[in-house]
């Protein structure tokens, strides 16, 4: 059984924080106690503002918007090991139903998810991303909702 996709712990926030803390010469632990994901530089400013009494301007809020993108490069790197660790790989083909749409393929630009075109759905282009280890073809997802009636 494949364990669990790696999710944005405490230790990526402080790694995170860290690369932060080193650029703005500020102190990551008060960076990543006033974070929380997903938060974006004006977020964050504002929670270091109450929270720790910062005087931030708006050079240093820029800054922290860099916050998310370290916390989001970190979390792909934790799954990207995931995926060649476990061989994580689509049981799904493009045209296979599931609960919430058609799959229309695996999505490029994110880790070992399916690109699904959502029932009813005309807008090109539009499509939910769908984790692999969530989407099952509509009729295992019936039949297990039907067990636990």
């Amino acid at each position: 059984m494949t364990p669990e996709r790696p999710k944005v712990t405490d230790e990526i926030i402080m790694e995170a924080a860290k690369i932060m803390a080193a650029k703005i010469d500020a102190d990551a632990r008060t960076i990543a106690e006033a974070y929380l994901h997903p938060m974006d530089g004006y977020e964050l400013a504002r929670a270091l503002e109450r929270y720790a009494h910062w005087d931030v301007d708006r050079d240093t809020m820029e800054q922290l918007d860099e916050m998310e993108r370290e916390v989001r490069r970190l979390h792909d790197g934790a799954c990207r090991a995931w995926v060649k660790e476990n061989n994580v790989q689509p049981k799904l083909q493009p045209g296979e139903t599931i609960k919430s749409g058609t799959v229309a393929g695996v999505c490029e630009h994110s880790i070992a998810m399916y690109q699904v075109k959502e029932h009813g759905c005309e807008r090109e282009g539009r499509y939910l991303l769908v984790n692999f280890e969530d989407a099952e073809r509509e009729h295992e997802a019936m039949k297990q909702e039907a067990g636990h009636e």
